[in-house]
C-alpha cells in the first residue's frame, strides 16, 4: 500500500537527514518497510486530525523525523545503547542530534525499569517498531503506551512474524529459530529478540492491553526491494497464506 504524496515526501526528506553510508545500509534495507508502513497508517488513521506523535524505541526514529516533517509535534524515547559505529544505522550521538535538530523531543529510558515520562492520553498516535520482541514484559510496555494514547487514538505496532516460512524451514532442518547463540552467550548486553509472537498472540495482547485492532496485516516488504532469486522466490512462496510471511503491522485504537 502506496502513501499518500505528502507521506513519501516526507519519508524522502527524512532519509536525506542521514549520512550516505547509513543510506546504503540500514536505511535501504528497511526503506521498503517504511514505505509499506506508512502507506498502511494512512489507510486507517486521520493524519490530517494527528497533533502528536511518540515513537517508543525510537531507534534511528525514521517514524518520529517523518511526523515531525509533516509538522506533527513528535517525541521519541528509547536507550540507544546498543548504537555504536557498527550498528547499520549508526552511532548513538549523531542519531540523538539528528533527531533534536530536527525538532523531535527525545527521552533517553529504558522502557522495562522507567515509566513513559508524558501525562496521561499525551499522544494521538503512538508508534512501536520492531521493539515489542526484545522486551521481557510486553504487558509493561503496552500498559505505558496505553496510558499516554489519548482516548480512541492509536498504536502502530510492527514485528516480526514467529510463524514464517524462515523459521518453519529452520525447525524442519533441526536448526533454532532463536538469535545466535554467540550473542546470547558471550555478549555483555544482549539485544536481539526475547520473544517473537505469531498473529494470534499479537491479537490477544493488544485486546488485553485494551486495543482494539483496526487493521493487522502481514507482509514481505523488507525483502520485496531485493534483486536475488531468493528473495523473489520466498516473496512468491509466501504470497498464498499470511501467517507465512515475515513480519505484521497492527493498527489498533485504544478503548476507554
Amino acid at each position: 500500500m502506496k502513501p499518500s504524496q505528502a507521506c513519501a515526501d516526507a519519508l524522502e526528506t527524512t532519509v536525506a537527514l542521514f549520512d550516505q553510508q547509513v543510506r546504503r545500509t540500514g536505511l535501504a534495507w528497511n526503506y521498503a518497510k517504511y514505505v509499506s508502513a506508512l502507506g498502511a497508517v494512512e489507510s486507517v488513521v486521520p493524519l490530517g486530525d494527528v497533533q502528536a506523535t511518540l515513537d517508543v524505541g525510537a531507534g534511528a526514529g525514521v517514524y518520529a523525523l517523518a511526523m515531525a516533517v509533516l509538522g506533527k509535534s513528535s517525541h521519541a524515547v528509547d536507550t540507544w545503547a546498543e548504537y555504536d559505529p557498527s550498528n547499520p544505522m549508526g552511532p548513538r550521538e549523531p542519531l540523538m542530534r539528528r533527531l533534536a535538530e530536527n525538532k523531535v523531543a527525545i527521552q533517553i529510558l529504558d522502557l522495562m525499569k522507567d515509566p513513559l515520562p508524558y501525562h496521561d492520553g499525551s499522544f494521538d498516535v503512538c508508534f512501536c517498531m520492531d521493539v515489542i520482541e526484545h522486551v521481557p514484559k510486553p504487558k509493561a510496555l503496552l500498559d505505558q503506551i496505553w496510558r499516554v494514547t489519548r482516548g480512541g487514538g492509536w498504536l502502530v505496532l510492527e514485528t516480526p512474524n514467529a510463524a514464517r516460512l524462515a523459521n518453519r524451514a529452520r525447525i524442519v532442518a533441526g536448526r533454532t529459530v532463536y538469535h545466535r547463540l554467540s550473542d546470547w552467550y558471550h555478549g555483555a548486553a544482549f539485544y536481539g529478540h526475547l520473544r517473537e509472537y505469531t498473529i494470534a498472540e499479537v491479537r490477544q495482547m493488544l485486546d488485553w492491553a485494551r486495543f482494539q485492532v483496526v487493521s493487522l496485516t502481514t507482509h514481505n516488504a523488507a525483502l520485496k526491494g531485493r534483486q536475488s532469486a531468493l528473495s523473489q522466490a520466498y516473496c512468491a512462496a509466501t504470497w498464498w497464506h499470511c501467517s507465512l510471511r515475515n513480519e505484521m503491522l497492527a493498527i489498533a485504537r485504544k478503548l476507554p
